[in-house]
């Protein structure tokens, strides 16, 4: 992930939450929290991943539902207050 600030574009690590994985949505204000959604490679199907970025900086995993037998993806996240979000997919 990269964000645009006064000083240019600059890469937001989210330091390894999980090998083979993308993301497809960012949503979010700096009032309910930064929250991305995707995919991450898991064995031989996709998995959901969500994650988001806390008042420190870090981002990190949020636990989903993983339908069995089934790969799944998220396409698109909203959050319009603190702790309290919508994923797609």
């Amino acid at each position: 992930m990269a964000r645009l600030g006064n000083d240019g574009w600059k890469v937001s690590s989210t330091k390894a939450i999980w090998t083979d994985s993308g993301y497809l949505a960012l949503g979010g204000t700096t009032d309910t929290g930064l929250w991305a959604a995707g995919f991450a490679s898991r064995f031989d199907s996709l998995a959901p991943l969500l994650v988001r970025k806390r008042a420190n900086g870090v981002w990190k995993r949020v636990s989903v539902p993983v339908p069995r037998g089934r790969s799944a993806t998220l396409t698109d996240v909203s959050a319009w207050k603190r702790n309290s979000a919508w994923a797609v997919g």
